[in-house]
């Protein structure tokens, strides 16, 4: 590993060298409950054409459709709405280091595209897979309802990334920015608000 991609390590090589394989994602501030590769495995044998998250946002609109920002989505959406539980959506966004599984080929080529990734989002995986996601029309869906992090003690100071990409706005600002790099180099329609949304899930949080 010749450069340093931070978060988007966990993801970048293994996916890479193990094409054939189906790769589950974790970092090494969490602490996972011992059902967790079993509720990914169920869910993905369910829905074998999306990927399996066991903690997911759910992105939200404004009344005119437009997009809110990513501090207005529903956090751990399914631990408080269950019903959302096992609906694969492009809707859903998986937060990739609570455990999230991708199945064998899955992510386009473009994912991997370092230079892209330094320059437009270096600190935010979880956009930049969502991004990509939606080029390649992949949904994901929830694994569990049980959602919330448990963090090895002592991880988490103010200078963790959620916390900086969330609480401060940063990642309202790279996804915009990812959005606007790719769709000028034709890499990505301008379409993703519209692909994204998926009114029916609606229902399911009222």
């Amino acid at each position: 590993m010749d450069e340093d991609l931070k978060p988007h390590k966990k993801y970048f090589w293994a996916l890479q060298e193990f094409p054939d394989d189906y790769v589950i994602t974790t970092d090494d501030d969490l602490l996972y409950r011992n059902t967790m590769i079993g509720d990914l495995l169920a869910a993905h044998e369910a829905h074998p054409h999306a990927i399996a998250a066991v903690r997911t946002h759910l992105i939200m609109f404004n009344e005119d459709g437009s997009r809110t920002n990513y501090e207005d989505w529903i956090y751990e959406a399914p631990h408080y709405h269950p019903a959302l539980v096992g609906v694969p959506s492009m809707r859903i966004f998986s937060t990739n280091g609570a455990g999230t599984l991708y199945p064998p080929h899955t992510m386009p080529p473009e994912t991997f595209n370092a230079e892209e990734i330094k320059e437009t989002c270096l600190t935010a995986d979880d956009l930049w897979l969502k991004v990509m996601q939606v080029k390649a029309g992949i949904p994901v869906v929830a694994a569990t309802d049980d959602q919330l992090l448990n963090y090895v003690p002592g991880t988490q100071g103010e200078e963790a990334l959620c916390h900086q990409n969330t609480e401060s706005g940063v990642n309202n600002i790279v996804l915009k920015s990812i959005l606007e790099e790719l769709q000028a180099k034709g890499v990505l329609a301008d379409d993703f608000d519209k692909r994204v949304a998926d009114p029916s899930l609606d229902a399911l949080i009222h």
